[in-house]
């Protein structure tokens, strides 16, 4: 199997797992909006935000490196697997030291839940990792069944305790727990990856663990900036605005988490196709061919987000949840702007230069934080939109610098900056300047994929004529 077909598949098969995760989430959501108050909402979003925040601090990103030299050194896969799966349980011990900071204010009420936080990111935690080690040895297909079966459990679980028995955020996390639970399950035992766990090597390879953590260190920091480009401003709306704000903003920021599910499909296949061809003669051609495919899909992906918002919130968010609508346009510019960065950032991966991926986002996250810092009093939650606009972009410049040197890809950014513009003009439109029909920003996304066709038009007959 050649390396488009290859990475194909793998798209294939990571796109039912975020049919099975992301979306389910999404049917899952009318029943949070009209179960669970604004404040209830918004103290589910953190306990989400939390784990995904201190996962990559408290693991330091071992996943990662565990993925990244498995693929290259399948010898030693044993090593790296049970050393990942330590880090883990020690990042669950930290955790729980760290519980009662969780009754801080900026938490919104987390601590009242503080227990059942504890065991939601020790499952969770888990099953993330050992999704990662699957992806390593070429368990892609697993992923998605333990996808489907986990989710099935979830949102079950979910109805009966949170619609049925009216158990609020406990019914939540309950359910949460048990769809990670059955998710760990599967890929210990119907995986088989007690297998690769060996106390024994641990000993044997001591020597290997130096670049693992030279490797994964950096990256840890840099999952924490882009986190905070991404969610940290919901804990400035809680401390500034109050939950009930932050729930609205959490609520806004699903459905463009929609098209961020479709990214990450792409990047987990991605990731792993370009750790694997990043040696050969062919990448550049390689990585330039599936750059501008991807360019293109995102772009118009946003735009058609970006026309649908309001429909889409109509049916997605209920009661007062719906008048956030306005902030779905802006954040799905802020998604476009982010899903370059991560394309990058995967090049910066692949060539073993974590550090420099960290820089760019550290100071990318610095740009969020202090924007949505100085404009969330006077402008409110929209504030915190543009912190994130900003903040991408910042990375964008940065980065897409910097990758120029890693790789000789024609990253065609003329063409970027014009798909961009599309992108800000139906921003503009369907937000700030209500009067223009709506007919007009439509127009502009089919001059948009006209522009587009043509622009990929070179590259689909190269990619035949190459056979591949």
């Amino acid at each position: 199997m050649n390396k488009y077909k290859g990475l194909l598949v793998n798209i294939g098969l990571f796109a039912l797992n975020a049919l099975a995760t992301k979306l389910m989430a999404f049917i899952l959501m009318p029943l949070y909006t009209l179960y669970l108050t604004s404040g209830e909402f918004g103290i589910m979003d953190m306990s989400t935000v939390v784990i995904n925040l201190v996962f990559p601090v408290f693991t330091v990103s071992i996943a990662s490196g565990v993925l990244r030299f498995i693929i290259d050194d399948k010898q030693h896969t044993k090593f790296y697997a049970t050393e990942g799966l330590l880090v883990i349980f020690v990042s669950c011990l930290v955790v729980l030291i760290c519980l009662p900071f969780l009754n801080l204010s900026i938490f919104g009420g987390l601590g009242q839940y503080k227990w059942l936080f504890l065991i939601s990111y020790a499952f969770s935690s888990l099953q993330s990792y050992l999704a990662e080690v699957a992806r390593a040895v070429d368990q892609i297909k697993l992923i998605s069944v333990s996808a489907i079966f986990s989710s099935l459990v979830m949102a079950g679980s979910a109805f009966i305790t949170i619609a049925w028995l009216k158990m609020g955020l406990v019914g939540y996390f309950i359910s949460f727990i048990l769809g990670n639970v059955l998710a760990f399950v599967i890929f210990m035992f119907a995986g088989k990856q007690w297998r690769l766990l060996s106390i024994r090597s641990l000993f044997e390879n001591r020597e290997l663990r130096k670049e693992l953590y030279r490797y994964s260190l950096p990256l840890a920091p840099n999952t924490i900036g882009w986190y905070i480009s991404t969610a940290f401003s919901r804990f400035l709306i809680t401390g500034i605005l109050g939950v009930q704000s932050s729930g609205l903003y959490a609520a806004a920021s699903r459905i463009p988490n929609m098209l961020n599910a479709l990214q990450q499909v792409f990047s987990l296949a991605w990731q792993v196709s370009s750790f694997q061809e990043y040696k050969k003669k062919s990448v550049e051609h390689f990585y330039g061919v599936i750059w501008s495919f991807y360019l293109v899909g995102m772009s118009l992906g946003s735009s058609v987000f970006i026309l649908l918002s309001n429909w889409l919130a109509s049916i997605l968010m209920q009661k007062n949840f719906y008048n956030a609508w306005t902030l779905i346009p802006i954040l799905v510019f802020a998604f476009f702007v982010d899903s370059i960065n991560n394309f990058q950032g995967v090049i910066f991966q692949a060539k073993m230069k974590t550090k420099s991926l960290m820089m760019t986002t550290l100071i990318g996250a610095v740009v969020c934080v202090t924007t949505t810092a100085l404009t969330l009093s006077s402008m409110g939650i929209i504030g915190a939109c543009f912190g994130v606009v900003l903040g991408n972009i910042t990375i964008l410049i940065i980065r897409g610098k910097a990758v120029t040197q890693l790789m000789a890809v024609n990253w065609h950014y003329p063409m970027m900056v014009v798909l961009m513009a599309f992108i800000v003009a139906q921003v503009v439109m369907v937000v700030f300047v209500t009067t223009i029909p709506y007919i007009v920003p439509c127009a502009l996304c089919v001059v948009q994929i006209v522009i587009s066709v043509l622009f990929l038009s070179p590259y689909i007959k190269s990619f035949m004529a190459s056979g591949e």
